[in-house]
């Protein structure tokens, strides 16, 4: 009685299974093309059928040579590869980067926010007596970090002006010289923000908050920086131009180097195959030339393997909106956590906060 319902869960697995082959597949063929349709790719087609047919009827006789790969190998694939893997961990360090930043950026808002000096026990005050109010005191915290997340976003999302066209070519130089000024204007920004965020811990200290605290909350703004700068690093820095730009020469030199290797695959079957074949091992070869330049802005927005910058700092920005209701009740355990509304937008409404724009 069992077995017909099993038959019918394996054979309804069985056809998921084939459904979710089938949607990789195209998936690939996606992301295939999107990698070979480029300009690169029509050049090396042209150069690679001219250079074929052209040593194939050659006027006296078809130049037939057999020629070893060990060139290709070693100035074309294996470069590119060990810049693609070299390309892919500055991604995940940008990742590892983005993920310390924004839990500073957290940690440092709730010191703000949260902490307090002066048990009430003795009839201190506190966080209390911070000048005009401990509220207005976090909300100009909130905001120079708002200002912060903001800033670092769209320095992020700066489009990349250091391939080689920009540093070796006239018009590459002129967009260099456009977006530089932005570069350095987010930057300048960023750091008045640090500095804005190291008077904010100095004014904590001035009513009263103990030095070893000060200490721990600039030790946040300190990596904040650090964190920061090496994003900065990788945006600004890439894999070694030179690699990319021999294997970038080689890729459309090679045909007509290997046109009479071509040529003899031609006479040992067809020249349809030949052509065929040429194409195919320079296409495979553009294809991993295009996949390691795509990755070497992980923050490029239009990328396929890109960091999805403006969505992290939107979270990151929801979060600093995110407020106590009511944190001494909260404190005592007086409000249900679970109860209350935490979508930025509903606290927003709640306590009356104002997003700064």
């Amino acid at each position: 009685a069992d077995a017909v319902p099993l038959r019918r869960r394996t054979a309804t697995s069985l056809l998921s299974a084939m459904h979710e082959t089938l949607l990789d597949y195209a998936a690939s063929l996606k992301v295939f093309w999107f990698h070979l349709l480029t300009l690169d790719t029509v050049v090396y087609v042209v150069i690679a059928v001219a250079s074929t047919a052209i040593f194939h009827y050659a006027p006296r006789e078809p130049w037939d040579v057999e020629i070893s790969w060990a060139f290709v190998s070693f100035a074309v694939v294996f470069p590119l590869t060990w810049n693609i893997g070299t390309a892919y961990r500055r991604r995940d360090d940008a990742l590892a980067a983005l993920a310390a930043f924004k839990s500073l950026i957290l940690c440092l808002y709730a010191a703000h926010r949260d902490w307090d000096w002066a048990p009430k026990k003795d009839n201190a005050i506190g966080r209390d007596s911070l000048l005009p109010s401990a509220d207005a005191h976090v909300d100009q915290v909130r905001r120079t970090l708002i200002e912060m997340v903001r800033n670092v976003r769209d320095f992020l999302l700066i489009p990349c002006v250091n391939k080689s066209r920009h540093l070796y070519t006239e018009p590459g130089a002129a967009e260099r010289r456009l977006f530089r000024p932005k570069w350095r204007a987010h930057i300048a920004q960023i750091q008045l923000a640090t500095n804005r965020l190291s008077l904010a811990t100095e004014k904590m200290k001035a009513a009263g908050m103990p030095a070893n605290e000060a200490a721990r909350i600039n030790q946040y703004i300190m990596m904040i920086g650090g964190q920061f700068n090496h994003l900065r690093f990788i945006k600004g820095y890439r894999t070694p131009e030179g690699i990319r730009s021999f294997a970038r020469v080689f890729i459309f030199v090679h045909p007509l180097f290997y046109g009479p290797y071509y040529s003899h695959i031609a006479t040992q079957s067809h020249i349809a195959f030949a052509l065929s074949f040429s194409v195919l091992i320079g296409a495979s070869m553009i294809g991993l030339l295009n996949v390691e330049v795509a990755l070497e802005d992980p923050f490029n927005p239009n990328g396929m393997d890109r960091i999805r910058v403006a969505k992290l700092f939107d979270e990151m920005e929801d979060c600093l909106l995110l407020e106590h209701v009511n944190k001494e009740k909260v404190m005592m355990g007086h409000i249900d956590l679970d109860a209350m509304q935490t979508t930025a937008a509903g606290l927003i409404e709640i306590n009356g906060i104002v997003s700064p724009d």
